[in-house]
């Protein structure tokens, strides 16, 4: 490990500190702006303590912290809202059986993941292929997730999952285009 990446003693007491998980809203707070300010740790020790910490805010106060660094998903809804609209343009979604709109996932509302949100399309014949933005946690970085999938009991046909990384959105959107291509009506 070299002179960049190492974590000095007093971070790694801070560190150990936030681990507990023992603080006040207030308390994170303080050393959240602490951690901004003080100029004796590396840039890399500075990235790891407000990571956590930011993390830990926005789990522990949601209301608070959206309200200091801003909407976990705004980036998931710009993105997928800007893609529906280009798609919209390319696909007649009026035969759409589900709102064609940028919904929230189920997984977020109840908690399991950080950050879900997606768009669908679903046919008469119970086909549907989706596109979601997914964060698991404040730690992870978000993906593109692509499902097609023929919704029915008993289905004989193997979903389709397909996982992106933020950076490979052009290929996730092609992919989501041509699937889509195969069910819309």
């Amino acid at each position: 490990m070299n002179e960049e990446t190492q974590i000095s003693k007093i971070v790694q007491q801070v560190l150990d500190r936030i681990n507990k998980g023992e603080m006040s809203y207030k308390e994170y707070i303080s050393l959240y702006n602490n951690v901004q300010e003080y100029e004796k740790i590396t840039d890399y020790e500075k990235e790891i303590l407000t990571e956590k910490l930011v993390g830990i805010l926005r789990i522990k106060y949601p209301r608070q912290s959206a309200k200091i660094f801003g909407n976990k998903s705004v980036a998931a809804q710009v993105l997928l809202e800007e893609f529906l609209a280009e798609i919209k343009k390319e696909f007649n979604w009026k035969s759409n059986k589900v709102k064609p709109y940028v919904k929230p996932g189920g997984s977020m509302i109840g908690g399991r993941e950080f950050v879900c949100w997606y768009i669908s399309y679903k046919n008469s014949n119970n086909w549907t292929c989706g596109l979601a933005y997914i964060q698991k946690t404040p730690e992870e970085h978000p993906y593109l997730e692509l499902k097609k999938r023929e919704v029915k009991k008993n289905s004989e046909f193997e979903p389709l999952t397909k996982k992106y990384i933020l950076q490979n959105k052009q290929d996730a959107f092609k992919d989501f285009k041509i699937h889509l291509s195969d069910i819309v009506e």
